[in-house]
C-alpha cells in the first residue's frame, strides 16, 4: 500500500448515515483516482468544530456526528492537494457520493523561490507569531489514542485508549510538556506481551512518551537557538490545508532530520516530521543493558507526524503519528527486531470552559497504560470515534487471533491487568 500517493486523487463515499439516537454516522474511503488505491491518513473533518478523524491505512473512514451538526460541512484534506468541502446533508443520498479533489499546484522540491528570507530568518517569524497562531490558553482535548507493538514483523499487542487531556499552554511556567495532565476514561487491550530483553516497552508510559513529541509551541526555546545558529535549511514549498507553505529542515541530531512546514503569510507551523530510514541515513546503534544481557540496540526507522488544523483562529494538534523500529543484538547475533505504531486523533478541544485534570486522577509517565485495571465498555467504543477499524488493519487482526481468541473475546479477557501497581 503505498502511503504517500502524489497524484491527483478522488473520494469514494459510499455513505452509511444513522440518524437514530442523536448520531449521524458517515462511512466512506479516499481513493487515488487513477489506482483506485484507497490513501492513507487524510484529514476528515468538520469546518465549524473540532470534531475529526483521519482516514486508516487503506483510505477508510468513520465519523460519528452530533445530529445538530447535519447542517455544517466535512472538509477533507491532505498534504500536496486542495481542500474540499461537501455539505453533511448531501452525504444523505442514497447514490455513492464521488467527490474529485485536484492536486495543489507543484511546488515542491526544485522550485525557484523568489523571495528572499532563508530559514532560520522563516523560523524567527514563526516563532515571532507563536503567541498568534497557536494556542496560549488553557484547553483539553478528547483524544482517541491507538498503539500496536511488532516482534520480527508481526503484531504482538494492540493498546486503544479514550483519553481526556489538559494542557494549560504556558511554556514560560513549564519545562517540559511532560505537566500536561492525562486522563484515561475507557481502555480495551489485546493480550499484553512480555518483552524478553528490554521490559521498558511495557512497564513505561509509551501514550504519555509520544504525546511530548509536539514540539509546537513546547521546543521553542531550542528552535530560537537553533535558528540563531543558522542550523535551518529550505527545502521548497508545499500545500498544506489548501495553501503554501515553506518547508524547512534541520539537521542538527544525531539520528533523524526534522522538517517544519511553515505557512506562507502567516508563518504558523501547520505541519511537523521527523523522519530516520537506515537504508537512506546510515547506520545508527548504541549499546545498552538489557534485563539478561548487554545489548547493541540498531536503530531501523523512525517517522513522526504532527499536522495542525486551524480551529477558531488557531492552529491546533489534531493528529500525531509515530511509526518506528530497532534492533536488539547481542554479541553480533539478532536477538529480535521491535516496532511500534501509534496514532492519536484529538477528536474535541475545549478551550471555552475546559476540563481540569486533578493529580490524583492523570495518570503517569512512569507507569504504563497496562498496569491498571480498566473495564471494558463495548458500548462506548461501538459508538466512539475511531480510526476505521472495519477493517482494521487485516493482518493485524489476524496476528493477534493467532496468539489467542478473537479479538473482542480479547478485549473481555483483559479487562483485569497482570502488571498491578
Amino acid at each position: 500500500m503505498n502511503k504517500y500517493i502524489a497524484s491527483l486523487f478522488s473520494v469514494l463515499l459510499v455513505s452509511n448515515l444513522l440518524w437514530g439516537q442523536g448520531t449521524i454516522t458517515l462511512s466512506g474511503r479516499v481513493e487515488d483516482r487513477e489506482s483506485g488505491t484507497g490513501v492513507g491518513f487524510a484529514s476528515v473533518g468538520l469546518q465549524h468544530s473540532p470534531l475529526s478523524t483521519v482516514t486508516n491505512l487503506d483510505g477508510y473512514f468513520t465519523i460519528k456526528l452530533p445530529r445538530f451538526f447535519s447542517s455544517d460541512s466535512i472538509i477533507f484534506s491532505s498534504i500536496g492537494y486542495n481542500v474540499k468541502k461537501i455539505s453533511v446533508e448531501s452525504l444523505s443520498k442514497p447514490d455513492p457520493l464521488v467527490v474529485k479533489l485536484i492536486q495543489s499546484e507543484k511546488i515542491l522540491d526544485g522550485v525557484v523561490v523568489t523571495d528572499s528570507l532563508t530559514a532560520s530568518e522563516i523560523m524567527h517569524l514563526a516563532l515571532q507569531k507563536m503567541k498568534e497562531n497557536h494556542p496560549s490558553d488553557p484547553a483539553s482535548m478528547e483524544v482517541f489514542y491507538r498503539e500496536r507493538q511488532l516482534l520480527d514483523g508481526a503484531y504482538v499487542s494492540l493498546v486503544e485508549a479514550a483519553l481526556t487531556i489538559y494542557d494549560e499552554y504556558n511554556v514560560k511556567k513549564r519545562k517540559s510538556p511532560l505537566r500536561t495532565k492525562v486522563r484515561v476514561n475507557q481502555l480495551r487491550r489485546s493480550l499484553v506481551y512480555k518483552h524478553p530483553f528490554n521490559s521498558w516497552w511495557q512497564q513505561d508510559n509509551l501514550m504519555m512518551h509520544s504525546w511530548r513529541l509536539n514540539p509546537i509551541p513546547y521546543d521553542s526555546r531550542s528552535l530560537e537557538k537553533s535558528a540563531k545558529k543558522d542550523e535551518f535549511k529550505r527545502v521548497g514549498m508545499a500545500s498544506v490545508l489548501g495553501k503554501s507553505a515553506f518547508v524547512v529542515e534541520t539537521d542538527n541530531t544525531d539520528f533523524w532530520k526534522t522538517t517544519y512546514y511553515i505557512q506562507n503569510g502567516t508563518y504558523a507551523v501547520v505541519r511537523v516530521e521527523e523522519n530516520f530510514d537506515e537504508a537512506i541515513d546510515g547506520a545508527k546503534h548504541w549499546e545498552m543493558q538489557g534485563d539478561s544481557l548487554p545489548l547493541n540496540v540498531h536503530f531501523k526507522t523512525r517517522h513522526v507526524t504532527v499536522d495542525f488544523n486551524k480551529i477558531d483562529n488557531k492552529y491546533h494538534p489534531t493528529y500525531i503519528r509515530v511509526d518506528a523500529s530497532h534492533e536488539y543484538h547481542h554479541e553480533d547475533k539478532l536477538l529480535a527486531q521491535f516496532g511500534i505504531i501509534q496514532d492519536f486523533i484529538i477528536n474535541d478541544i475545549n478551550w471555552e470552559d475546559p476540563t481540569v485534570i486533578e493529580r490524583n486522577e492523570a495518570t503517569r509517565i512512569g507507569k504504563s497504560l497496562v498496569s491498571k485495571d480498566y473495564p471494558y465498555n463495548e458500548d462506548f467504543w461501538n459508538s466512539y470515534n475511531v480510526i476505521k477499524e472495519t477493517p482494521l488493519e487485516t493482518q493485524l487482526i489476524k496476528d493477534l487471533e493467532q496468539r489467542a481468541s478473537s479479538l473482542s473475546v480479547q478485549f473481555e479477557q483483559n479487562q483485569k491487568s497482570t502488571d498491578k501497581e
